[in-house]
């Protein structure tokens, strides 16, 4: 039964008898159980239809582990409200593990990026590749190479290239940036994926390869998909929850069928799993060709932001980019809740005014009767350049900035946040694109030249990209670049 009459939900999560969802104009709603202050509403009291948490119009993710929710903000900030006996919260509170019935910021760094929530505990990364985690710990799921309880998040080793992590009911995986695959904590089952049953403390590789791009998790089992666009599982399987045809429990990744097309997966409660394929036109469309004219533009590559996959729809060249001497990011020296490598809706409503000139003229902008195109986030604008290149000048091979926000240091072109994931350019990969008129000359070529993205990287620069090399770096704000609208929509 449909949620109201609405139609601007962006993302919805479901937690331990309650819900939660935030919409395109950034606001966060909830409803149902709120026992533990879950709801993050104010004092304890339920609620059968969407509420408003707070007036805020910047919550970029959230995420929900029982009876406790996180959220990350467009500016970076994390949040937290909810059930806090195990310090699932990070709150510190020496000691005080006190419920919160509303949003409060965890600590003081703006440096979040994504978000898990597990049963009593939670795990999240930051823009420098690190993971940190907090809360309830007696399976070693927090990753800390023991079984103490933290209420503060404590760095899960000393890696900086993790990519995305998740958690499950006491069990936690996670993906670097070169596409392996890592998990830790509670074992029974083998839901960890590491030929084994046991539990383990600390991260521990599952398997060899370097094919993962996306993860679910289940109560009691874990799956996932590959880049090649297949299925995985693995863990319990007394109800078939691992689609393997029959009830026995594997300890390492099995295929699930022999199909290639699978898109997205969830893993549900206890014992059941959900899968979308390519092909399952009743869900879900099927995604079109790179290049096709597709929803008010051309289809250009999906985007992972806040775990859902979005289709990215570059707007036309005619109608939705702007040429000549380019156009300004917007003041030199401002600061903006523009902090998102991976959602430049929330980084263009933040910058919907004339002192943000290229995210207000995407804004403004109305193609073929839509209405909501934006300045795309970094890592939306690095798809772009992959699939649609213009020329044919090799890639300068080099490494991001290493400062501000987003300041990783990796390699041009790396994405853990495209699908499928972006690996590092090489001279001659991406190559220039095979669509005529996306070639350099053609009626829909970008320029061979500078590109806004709306990713602000500190208080003087903003992301960019050289459509010509691939060149990613923080650059002046003042400057006057290339802007080029898109749209997305979920797949």
């Amino acid at each position: 039964k449909q949620v109201g009459a609405l139609t601007t939900w962006s993302k919805v999560i479901g937690g331990q008898a309650h819900s939660l969802a935030i919409k395109t104009d950034g606001t966060l709603w909830s409803w149902g159980y709120n026992n533990k202050g879950q709801l993050g509403v104010g004092p304890v009291g339920h609620y059968s239809s969407p509420k408003q948490v707070g007036a805020l119009t910047n919550w970029l993710n959230v995420a929900s582990g029982d009876y406790h929710n996180i959220a990350i903000k467009t500016d970076g900030t994390l949040w937290s409200w909810g059930y806090n006996y195990w310090g699932q919260l990070g709150q510190g509170n020496n000691g005080n593990y006190t419920d919160l019935s509303s949003p409060t910021q965890v600590g003081a760094l703006a440096t979040w990026s994504t978000i898990a929530g597990g049963t009593e505990y939670t795990v999240a990364s930051k823009t420098d590749g690190t993971i940190w985690s907090c809360g309830r710990n007696h399976e070693g799921q927090l990753g800390l190479g023991n079984t103490t309880n933290y209420s503060s998040p404590k760095q899960v080793g000393a890696l900086t290239d993790w990519a995305k992590v998740y958690a499950g009911n006491s069990h936690t995986l996670a993906i670097k940036t070169n596409g392996s695959l890592w998990a830790w904590g509670y074992g029974a089952g083998g839901r960890l994926g590491v030929n084994s049953t046991y539990s383990y403390s600390s991260p521990k590789q599952v398997g060899a390869l370097t094919t993962w791009s996306t993860v679910s998790l289940g109560y009691r089992h874990s799956t996932a998909i590959k880049t090649d666009g297949t299925l995985w599982a693995w863990g319990v399987n007394g109800s078939g929850s691992l689609g393997l045809g029959n009830t026995t429990a594997y300890s390492s990744p099995k295929q699930v069928g022999g199909l290639t097309n699978w898109l997205s997966v969830a893993a549900g409660g206890y014992d059941f799993t959900t899968a979308i394929t390519t092909s399952s036109n009743a869900i879900t469309p099927k995604a079109p060709a790179i290049g096709d004219a597709y929803a008010g533009g051309y289809y250009a590559g999906q985007i992972v932001d806040g775990g859902v996959t979005y289709k990215l729809i570059v707007a036309p060249k005619a109608s939705g980019a702007n040429g000549g001497a380019g156009i300004k990011w917007g003041p030199y020296t401002s600061t903006v809740s523009a902090q998102t490598l991976t959602n430049g809706v929330a980084a263009s409503n933040a910058m919907n005014s004339s002192s943000y000139p290229a995210a207000f003229y995407c804004k403004g902008l109305n193609i073929a009767g839509y209405t909501d195109w934006y300045l795309p986030a970094r890592d939306e604008l690095e798809v772009l350049y992959r699939n649609l290149k213009p020329g044919t000048t090799n890639n300068l091979v080099g490494n991001r900035d290493t400062t501000g926000f987003g300041g990783d240091g990796l390699a041009f072109g790396t994405n853990a946040n495209s699908s499928p994931v972006g690996a590092a350019y090489t001279s001659a990969s991406p190559a220039q694109s095979g669509i005529a008129v996306f070639k350099t000359g053609g009626t829909e070529s970008f320029v061979e030249d500078w590109y806004w993205s709306s990713t602000q990287s500190d208080t003087y620069w903003a992301w960019a990209q050289y459509f010509k090399v691939g060149d990613q770096q923080g650059t002046n704000k003042d400057l006057s670049l290339y802007v080029r609208a898109v749209r997305r929509v979920a797949v």
